[in-house]
């Protein structure tokens, strides 16, 4: 990890080595407070857990590494996971993981307060296997989930307030409906109304 001034782009702090284990799909976000909360899966324990560190903004650990899945399902090996973090610190993390001994995906979605602690019990998005899960939200708290559905490939996002309550279906994004041509959706939030998501897709056997 490494820590750099927004103006100038200067490094803040030489680099820091934060997880000596062995570990997949780090990701960070970061709130007004310069309070940064990375997430990953960690290698060196059985079953797999996804884990959360936070950091203040001169990338000093203000908490011990924590796991913040709560359910008897595991990470996958190389499995992805996504943070996004409210102005005001609150953030929500979606994390891919299954039963333990199968091979069923699902995105578990789950909430925490400014301070780190959870708010509630992790979901699941989607009653339909999924995985490729990334993950936006607005100040006020509302959410977007974007993944893939495993059995089409097809691509849907699903669109939650903070409470975790679904606004709506879940809507499809892509309009080619080739089996596992859409891959790595990724998301951004524009405006309290409006999402953005991009996306690789191999409809012609090109990933464009």
């Amino acid at each position: 990890m490494r820590f750099f001034n927004w103006t100038t782009g200067a490094s803040i702090a030489p680099t820091s080595v934060v997880i000596t284990s062995s570990i997949s799909g780090p990701n960070i976000d970061i709130d007004d407070a310069g309070i940064s909360t990375m997430i990953w899966v960690d290698y060196n324990s059985s079953p797999l857990p996804t884990m959360a560190r936070r950091y203040n903004s001169s990338g000093n650990p203000i908490t011990p590494a924590y796991v913040i899945d709560d359910t008897s399902w595991v990470a996958f090996p190389s499995s992805r996971q996504a943070i996004a973090v409210r102005p005001s610190g609150e953030f929500v993390v979606c994390f891919e993981a299954h039963p333990e001994g199968s091979s069923i995906r699902a995105i578990q979605v789950r909430r925490f307060d400014a301070s780190g602690n959870p708010i509630g019990a992790s979901f699941q998005i989607d009653a339909e296997q999924a995985y490729e899960g990334a993950i936006a939200i607005t100040p006020e708290g509302k959410f977007v989930v974007v993944y893939e559905r495993r059995s089409t490939g097809d691509l849907y996002a699903r669109r939650f307030d903070w409470s975790g309550t679904p606004l709506g279906d879940s809507i499809l994004l892509n309009d080619d409906g080739n089996y596992l041509s859409q891959v790595r959706p990724k998301i951004a939030v524009a405006t309290p109304n409006t999402f953005m998501v991009v996306w690789a897709d191999a409809r012609d056997k090109n990933t464009d």
